[in-house]
């Protein structure tokens, strides 16, 4: 039977990404990944708005939402 991965979700609406999300973090939650060697642990993709703009940039981490989410020891943190 196959691992469960644990699904990793960036959101890329404006706000976050004026904050720091979007594609940034989108690459920085990759590479935190794959430096630790986790592939076959996380699936990462983005997502739609969570409603919770002013705390961002959001993850949402197999459903729960993790705001504030910046720079790699917060990525990090959240995994």
């Amino acid at each position: 039977r196959a691992e469960e991965t644990t699904t990793v979700e960036v959101c890329h609406f404006k706000d976050c990404k004026r904050a720091g999300g979007g594609p940034r973090l989108l690459k920085l939650v990759n590479a935190v990944v794959e430096e630790r060697d986790m592939q076959a642990k996380f699936t990462v993709t983005d997502c739609e708005c969570q409603g919770e703009c002013g705390y961002g940039p959001n993850l949402v981490i197999d459903g729960k939402i993790v705001n504030r989410v910046k720079g790699k020891e917060a990525v990090e943190s959240a995994l």
